[in-house]
């Protein structure tokens, strides 16, 4: 008499959230500051800074500029206050991750993007100077188009900017669907 094979159903055992949190956050984090870095030496390595190619004329160029400031050169002359935020943002994430609302995927995802972002522009901050903490940003994508000019960036900002979009969207929809729950 044949008997039909049986087949388990039994799973690996879970991981504890806390494994789960840093092991999404690092498949996104660290690909990201590494490509971050990476692009960097690049630039520095091959490009004048001030270097300017339009690639596409009146709407990108690659470009070689040194930022000391945050987004359209503001607090400049504050660079070490923008490296201790940064340093601040960045271990307050890492210590209160396990208890952020991350309830899904998408917003480990946008996590992980924020923590790699600050983590390569940080490293800008505090290393790419004359002296500690006095550092600049290397950016080398700009967009324009005529007199409206985007203030260049880099592979952090991007992290960064996608990460604080895609974690808000996300909050939101997940508030809707809560908030409605809540009212039935």
């Amino acid at each position: 008499m044949n008997t039909p094979a049986v087949v388990s159903t039994t799973c690996a055992p879970a991981l504890p959230l806390r494994t789960l949190y840093f092991r999404v956050l690092a498949c996104w984090a660290l690909p990201l500051f590494l490509a971050d870095q990476t692009s960097k030496v690049w630039v520095v390595g091959n490009f004048p800074e001030g270097y300017v190619n339009h690639l596409l004329p009146n709407l990108f160029a690659f470009v070689h500029w040194r930022n000391p400031g945050a987004a359209w050169g503001m607090f400049a002359e504050h660079t070490w206050v923008l490296a201790l935020v940064s340093l601040a943002a960045l271990l307050l994430m890492i210590l209160f991750l396990p208890r952020m609302e991350c309830r899904n995927t998408f917003q480990r995802m946008a996590v992980g993007l924020i923590l790699g972002g600050i983590a390569g522009n940080l490293i800008d901050r505090v290393f790419r100077g004359l002296e500690l903490f006095k550092g600049t940003v290397v950016d080398f994508l700009f967009f324009y188009h005529n007199s409206f000019q985007w203030p260049a960036f880099n592979i952090a900002d991007s992290g960064i900017t996608v990460g604080v979009t895609v974690y808000c969207v996300c909050s939101l929809f997940a508030s809707g669907r809560h908030d409605a729950a809540s009212a039935s």
